[in-house]
This record gives structure tokens, sequence and C-alpha cells, in this order.
């Protein structure tokens, strides 16, 4: 019995000092270890703010938990975290993210970043930008722009022209359709420009005429009805005949400028009172504008070199009245008091002989 007693507290007496020269050699290792480390200097940067610490650290990590230094995933931090400092001094900078509210697609949403540059935050975020795309960056507030163009082809009627042509074969003052007029067609291209749905621009890209139009030919007649010449008048005793008697012709196509021309000469060179008389001046003058030997407008007749007096007096100028109004406008809407080739008007007896005389007027043949 004694004999194994004394074994066995030589056996613990063995494991005891073992396990504590175990325990004194780790302790030593650690003070030495932790005597060997090296004490480094780093300077920290964050934005504007600016510090140095001192420590024997040297993880880019510890460094900042040790200075009570927080940073967010998205920050900016260089060298990196898990960047370990091999020399006795170092810089550490940090850059905040900032936080971005993105409009884009009808979405809002809110992304960190600490570029400034809208291009590389919108690609941070995973937002792939058309070649049409565009930014609106203000602030913290990003609109993406969803631009697209488009090829938009739409075609257009072209309006045809109406072409008189002369027929002798057809009376004075009527006319005829030879061939109907057809509208054209003119197709057209352009590049239309979108942004978020909506048109912002347009562009003609190319006009081209599909379809030719085809003018509108009227025949208008010039034949003139054989009227007896008269070989005297007895101005004692005028034509009778009644004002609306010779037939009416197709309205003309006539300005306000035009009407009130005509109604100033009606209403310098005719009687104020007569109605015939007016109704017959303005008549001649129409009368010239159908006729080769004048001019073809209203203000050509009447400013021809010398045919009226008015005009060389400057009383073509006068204001006319609501009479002289009212017969220009008859005249010009397709009435006719007398026949085609009675184309003078005048105190005096001209042409091939009188037609007619009303009042201090003789009107005559061509």
């Amino acid at each position: 019995m004694i004999p194994n007693v004394r074994r066995f507290k030589k056996h613990f007496s063995l494991k005891v000092f073992m396990a504590t020269v175990l325990l004194i050699t780790m302790m030593f290792t650690a003070f030495y270890v932790q005597a060997a480390k090296k004490e480094i200097t780093v300077n920290i940067i964050d934005g504007e703010s600016f510090i140095t610490v001192q420590t024997t650290n040297d993880k880019v990590r510890d460094i900042l938990e040790e200075a009570e230094i927080n940073t967010t995933k998205y920050d900016y931090v260089e060298p990196n975290r898990d960047f370990v400092f091999e020399s006795t001094v170092g810089t550490i900078t940090i850059e905040r993210a900032k936080p971005y509210c993105i409009n884009v697609d009808g979405e809002l949403i809110t992304v960190f970043n600490v570029k400034s540059d809208s291009v590389e935050i919108v690609s941070a975020a995973g937002i792939v930008l058309g070649a049409n795309d565009r930014v609106e960056f203000t602030g913290a507030k990003l609109n993406i722009v969803r631009g697209e163009i488009r090829d938009e082809i739409t075609t257009q009627p072209i309006d045809f022209s109406k072409v008189e042509e002369k027929s002798s074969s057809i009376a004075a003052g009527k006319s005829q359709i030879k061939v109907d007029g057809k509208e054209g067609l003119r197709t057209l291209t352009y590049k239309v420009k979108y942004e978020n749905g909506t048109e912002i621009s347009r562009e003609l890209v190319d006009n081209v005429v599909t379809i030719e139009p085809v003018n509108k030919v009227v025949l208008v007649g010039t034949k003139v009805a054989v009227i007896p010449k008269a070989s005297k008048i007895n101005i004692s005793q005028p034509n009778s005949v009644a004002v609306g008697q010779v037939s009416n012709v197709a309205p003309m196509n006539y300005t306000e400028e035009e009407l009130n021309l005509l109604a100033r000469l009606i209403y310098c060179e005719a009687s104020k009172t007569n109605e015939e008389d007016m109704l017959l001046v303005g008549n001649v003058v129409l009368n010239r504008v159908a006729s080769s030997r004048w001019a073809n407008s209203i203000k050509g007749v009447i400013y021809q070199s010398g045919q009226y007096s008015t005009v060389r007096s400057g009383a073509i100028n006068n204001t006319p009245g609501a009479k002289q109004i009212a017969a220009a406008r008859r005249l010009l809407n397709g009435e006719r008091f007398c026949p085609p080739n009675v184309v003078f008007q005048a105190a005096f007896v001209q042409g091939n002989g009188v037609w007619k005389k009303v009042g201090i007027h003789l009107f005559c043949y061509q």
C-alpha cells in the first residue's frame, strides 16, 4: 500500500511541475511578443477631420476600432480595412458615402456612393443607360430620362393647280372643265426624338412625291356674239335696255383690295345716283380684264397708262360709298349688264360704235 502512494505522489508532483513550467513559458512568450510589437504612428483623414494616433495595432480595421472611428460598408477606406502596415508611419483616408435619390423608370431608389459623378453613381446602382438616355443631376437627386429616336413616315396630300385655256368655241363669259383635277401624294419621313415617351423634337429627313397631282384644266370661252354695228345713235333717245338684261357669268375670285379698287373707280367715273351708270362703268373694266388687248387684272386695267383721268388726278384714292361697293360686288360675283365686247366708256364715241348712252357716258364696242 505505501509503495503505491509513493508512486502516486511522485507522478502527481511531476504533472504539477510540468504544468507550471508550461504556464510560465506561455506568460514569458506573451510578454516578449507584446514587448516585441512595434508602435506605429497613423494619420487618419476622415473628410475634413484629421487625427494622429499612436498604436501597436498594425491592421487598418483594428486601428480604426481603437480610434473609435466607425465606417459603413458604403464608405471608401484607403488602404482597405484588412491592410497591415509594415512601416512605423502610415495614413488612412476615409471618404464618406452620401445618399442619393434616383428616379428611374417610374421608381424612386436610394443609393449610397462616395462619388459625385452622375454616371458613376448610376452605374454603381446597376442602372444601364441607353445610347439616347441622359441623367439630370441636381443636388442629391438624379433623374434618368429615357430617350428614344424613331423614324416615322406620314403622307400628305398635294393640291392640284387650276389652269385656264382660252377656247374660241365657247361663248365669252362661259367656261367648261376639260380635265378634272386630282390631288397628289407626298411621303414624309421624320426622325422623332422621345423622352420618357413624350415627343420633344421632329426633324424632316426625307420628302418624296409618290403621286404627282393632276392639274384641273378649265376652258374659258372667248367667242363673242356678232352684234350689228351701230351706224348712228340718237343721243336724245338713249337705248333703254334695262339693268340686268345681259346673261351672268361665273363669279370671279377676288380680294377685298380688288373689290375696293373697283368701287373707287365707279365712285370717281360714274354718276353718284344712277345705278345703271355705276354698273356699266364697272362692267367695262371687267370686260377689259377678259380681253387680250388690256391687262389681265383689275388693277392692271385701271392703272394702265392713259386710260382713266381719275388715276392721273389722284381722285382714284377717294373713299367709295355703299352704293359703289354694292355695284362692284355684284359685278365680281358674276352679274353682267353689257355685252363682253363693250370696252369703252366716255363722253365721246370710241371704237366701233355706240352700244348705249347712259347719262353723259357713251358705252362703245371694241
